[in-house]
């Protein structure tokens, strides 16, 4: 079951009349006064206010509230995946092997920014949106970045741009697909690692199939 926006409505409207006549009672006023409103409605907003902030910062993380209260989960975390390219190499001018890759997601209640790291280079979002509407199971990330390869190999890899789609598959596992504006383009498959951001990618799979080693 889904609580459709107005339900959420309805329930906000009955929180809010039901804080008005807690916050009469506390103050001894009249609700059929409308002076005294000029004493109860600044404090029902204060409390509102003050909920609105607790639900934002902290309540919505609650895995019980989604997908009836909140439309998303919380992704914040480390995601391990792999990348397969479009990309070639310039010396063997074939497309390279998948790459191992790792995703950290930063997820607050009103915005989400997404890091993509793999051992040659650096992306992060800038423009961001989550698309989630749980009646027809669409559940998707999408995101345009900009992506910084280490300073030694700008020769085969460029600063470029590009934008990526993501979809949540299962509550650890999203996947889609990416493409930049150097013309190439691939797809991408993450499983949910840890809660901890991580700067780096672990030592079990932090290697690149143009390694020279």
């Amino acid at each position: 079951m889904y609580f459709t926006k107005k339900v959420l409505i309805t329930l906000w409207v009955i929180g809010t009349f039901t804080i008005s006549i807690i916050i009469a009672y506390v103050f001894k006023k009249d609700l059929g006064k409308i002076y005294d409103w000029f004493v109860v409605i600044p404090n029902v907003v204060t409390v509102e206010l003050l909920i609105y902030w607790i639900f934002t910062q902290y309540l919505w993380k609650w895995k019980r509230l989604y997908p009836r209260v909140v439309p998303f989960p919380n992704l914040t975390g480390t995601w391990i995946g792999k990348l397969n390219t479009s990309f070639s190499d310039p010396e063997k001018n074939s497309r390279i092997k998948e790459i191992n890759c790792m995703l950290v997601i930063i997820h607050k209640y009103r915005s989400i920014h997404i890091t993509f790291i793999t051992k040659e280079s650096k992306s992060h979002s800038y423009s961001e949106k989550l698309i989630f509407d749980n009646t027809l199971n669409y559940k998707q990330i999408t995101y345009n970045y900009a992506n910084n390869p280490k300073l030694l190999l700008d020769k085969r890899s460029s600063n470029h741009r590009g934008t990526a789609i993501l979809s949540l598959i299962d509550k650890n596992i999203l996947e889609g697909e990416y493409y930049t504006d150097r013309e190439t383009k691939g797809e991408i498959y993450f499983e949910f690692k840890c809660k901890e951001s991580l700067s780096k990618l672990p030592n079990e799979v932090n290697k690149h199939p143009m390694d020279k080693m």
